[in-house]
Formats: C-alpha cells, sequence, structure tokens
C-alpha cells in the first residue's frame, strides 16, 4: 500500500486548476471525482495547525495536547508514544519511509528509512541510502543560502540518474534549466519531489514493503512562498515584481507535476491512501521570512555558547545546554536581541533546549542592525532572505483512497485517520 502524504495541499485550489484545463489534469481529476476523496478537519487552534504537529495526530490518533509534540524534532523525546506504525510493526508488518515528517525511526520491520531533513533519528538503508540522506538533510537546511556544495550535488546528481525513470528525463532537464537558468527557486522544490517520487518507486520495486510512506512538500512550499502569483486565485494583494514576476504562476507548475505523479499511483491495482493532513488558504497581508546564515557565527556575536545547534524548517532552529542556568541565560539574551526597536526571536525554553524562531517579519534593509547591549552587527549580513509568507495554514484536510473501507463515513477528521487505516490494512499482505 502506498501511504502519501502530500503534505497541506488545497485541493479547492487544485480543482480551479482541474475545471479550467480538464484535458490536462486527468490524473487529478479522477482523485477528486472519486467517492473515495472527501475533506477532514483537525484542531481549532490556529497555534496548532502546523504539519509537524498535525503528522504525529495522524500517527497516533491524539490530538496535539494529547500527544505534547509542539516542535519540529519534539517527537526525538517521546520514545514511548506509540503510533499506527508501532503496532503494524509489531504485527511483523514491513514498511518503507521516505522523510516523513516528525516520525520517529523505532521500527524492526522497515527496509529503509529516510528520515524528514529536520528530525534527527536513525537512518536505516545502505551506506549509499545514508549519503542520500545526508544529502539532502544538508541541500534542504541550506537552500535559502544556495551553498550545497560540489560533494552533495555530485551525490545528487548520480542519485536523479540511478533511481529515475527514463520517462521523467525531460521533466527534470525541463526542472534545472528553469531553476539554473531562468533562476525560478520553486522549480528546485518540484525537482527534489519529482526525485523523490522516483527514489520512493524504485525503492518500492526492489524491497517490495507491505507499506510504503512518502512525504510531498514542494507544494506546501509553494502555496506557502508563491500562492498569491496563481492566476486562479482573487486577491487584492500580489507579490512584488522584485520577487517573482507577475505573469509566473508556480502553482500552475506544481499541479502539472503532480498530476503526472499521481498517474504512477492510480493508474495501478495498487492500493493507495493519500493525505494532506491540513492545508493552505492565501494570506491577507505579506510577511517576510529570514534564516540566519551561520547559527553559530550569529550567537558568537552575542556570545552565546551551546552543546548543539540543530537548525530546524525555515526560520527555526534548536539550541541545547548541558544545565538550565546556560539555558536560561541564552534565553535572556536572546529576548533582547533587537532589530529597529522589534524583538527578534521568540523562544520557547525547554528546561535543557531551547526552540527559537526568527520572528522578524518586516523587509531587512541595508542599513538595518541587530542590538544586543552595547553590540551591533549588520543584519543582512547574517540572514538569508527566504520568502514573504503568502499562504496560511487552514485546519480543512483532504484525503482519498481506494481501499475496501471499513467504517469510512466516520472519517471525519485526521484522529480518526489512524483507526481507519488498522481496520482497513490490505489482508493480502
Amino acid at each position: 500500500m502506498h501511504f502519501i502524504q502530500f503534505n497541506e495541499a488545497n485541493f479547492d485550489i487544485i480543482n480551479m486548476y482541474v475545471q479550467k484545463y480538464p484535458n490536462k489534469f486527468k490524473n487529478l481529476a479522477k482523485i477528486l471525482n472519486s467517492q473515495n476523496f472527501q475533506t477532514t478537519n483537525s484542531e481549532n487552534e490556529y497555534k496548532l495547525l502546523e504539519p509537524w504537529i498535525q503528522w504525529p495526530s495522524i500517527y497516533t490518533g491524539l490530538g496535539a495536547k494529547e500527544h505534547n509534540i509542539f516542535r519540529l524534532g519534539d517527537v526525538e523525546k517521546r520514545q514511548d508514544l506509540k503510533n499506527f506504525f508501532n503496532e503494524i510493526d509489531k504485527m511483523g508488518i514491513s514498511t518503507g519511509f521516505i522523510c516523513p515528517m516528525n516520525l520517529l525511526n523505532n521500527f524492526n520491520n522497515s527496509h529503509y528509512f529516510i528520515p524528514d531533513p529536520w528530525t534527527k533519528t536513525k537512518v536505516t538503508g545502505n551506506k549509499f541510502i545514508k549519503s542520500l540522506y545526508k544529502t539532502i538533510n544538508f541541500s534542504v537546511n541550506n537552500n535559502s543560502s544556495g551553498k550545497i556544495g560540489l560533494k552533495n550535488i555530485l551525490i545528487f546528481g548520480f542519485s536523479v540518474i540511478f533511481f529515475s525513470k527514463l520517462k521523467y528525463w525531460y521533466k527534470y532537464i525541463h526542472l534545472a534549466y528553469k531553476a539554473i537558468i531562468k533562476k525560478q527557486k520553486w522549480a528546485k522544490a518540484l525537482f527534489l519531489d519529482l526525485f523523490i517520487h522516483n527514489l520512493n518507486l524504485s525503492l518500492q520495486s526492489k524491497y517490495k514493503p507491505n507499506i510504503n510512506v512518502v512525504f510531498f512538500n514542494s507544494l506546501a512550499h509553494i502555496q506557502h512562498h508563491y500562492f498569491l502569483n496563481s492566476k486562479l486565485v482573487d486577491s487584492h494583494i500580489k507579490n512584488p515584481d522584485w520577487y517573482i514576476k507577475s505573469e509566473d504562476d508556480p502553482l500552475f507548475d506544481a499541479i502539472v507535476l503532480f498530476d503526472k505523479i499521481f498517474a504512477d499511483y492510480i493508474n495501478t491495482r495498487e492500493k493507495i491512501f493519500m493525505a494532506t493532513a491540513l492545508s493552505q488558504s492565501p494570506a491577507d497581508k505579506p510577511v517576510y521570512y529570514y534564516r540566519l546564515k551561520n547559527h553559530k557565527k550569529f550567537l558568537m556575536n552575542f556570545k552565546i555558547v551551546v552543546n548543539e545547534i540543530l537548525p530546524r524548517m525555515t526560520r527555526d532552529f534548536t539550541l541545547n545546554f548541558s544545565n538550565k542556568n546556560d539555558c536560561l541565560e541564552t534565553e535572556k539574551k536572546l529576548n533582547n536581541i533587537y532589530l529597529n526597536n522589534n524583538n527578534v526571536f521568540e523562544v520557547d525554553n525547554r528546561g535543557t533546549s531551547l526552540f527559537v524562531t526568527l520572528k522578524y517579519s518586516e523587509e531587512i534593509r541595508n542599513d538595518d542592525f541587530f542590538i544586543f547591549e552595547k553590540i551591533k552587527i549588520k543584519a543582512k549580513e547574517n540572514i538569508s532572505f527566504v520568502a514573504i509568507k503568502n499562504g496560511i495554514h487552514n485546519k480543512v484536510g483532504y484525503l482519498y483512497h481506494n481501499l475496501n473501507s471499513v467504517n469510512d463515513s466516520n472519517l471525519k477528521s485526521i484522529f480518526q485517520i489512524k483507526d481507519f487505516l488498522t481496520n482497513n490494512i490490505p489482508r493480502n499482505i
């Protein structure tokens, strides 16, 4: 069975493209027109509508305040928390995973496990898989700075050639052209998801796990950063021309790709379960996103020394300390770093660790400085511009399956997905 995690995809918007181009998106149309396509609901509090919270809810069947996972990496400390995959692992059902968000690798019957780029857990696979994971991890976490490195480029390039289907080579070349020559940054995210799709099919064919899990994030990335450039989204605000050309529509590019990707799943006799966990809607005001270029160097400017620095998604990072006092002192410093009289960071103290978000959301100019007491450093030299926020989270999610379902009519929220999957595991495995 394919468990497809189509993160945060808004199928209402996808449907608008399908309706406008009915002959172009026939595979996505099959999903939308299926009797087993439906919406789901999740948390009511907006602050809980984060993918790193929602996916653990799907795995465990628990709400956020029950599973207590609120940040990327929180699952690393929840060894006791059991989920759907732990239960089927005990049953001897084999699995394979490619980048499942916020999932701990503690399985005995997993043929391969490539963690998401933000969760510190073991990799299951041969030496090449482990090298590939390091490359994906480094590339995703350094995407905004563009510092990928020759070694990572060579490993990733070889991987694309080795794992890819011949029919997709033109698409790879086309996306590479858009990313490198036309400087369309979203094409890099689509290129990575196309590779993940090919990798998923290749590993599934080789190892034949009973359930293979694959996580696609490029549409979520594009919605988040370029929603307002969609030709079909009616909004009173648009992105500035220096950010993206007005004629570009990254959502259209993404939907073109995923119509091809889903063809490899829905046009077979294999069992499929697809979920989005939540979705995104167009934002009503621009919010600027930044990421520290070099976390260690930045912190040393303010005489902050930590045991471990773990970059997370986009603006976030985790700082680990050997004792509570050092942790508390660093929290105080971070809370008193200012830019244009605004606090720069949001800090969550976990005792001996801090989860930090670079929350400053205005445009940073050449003459702006980070200031702490008498210490003053240039802002632009220490941050990378990531994007202008275009999408906000929505509790409505979507799912599709072709399983011989039991109690399908009760599948209304993401908290019911775990029991639904448990009851509907194909019994010929």
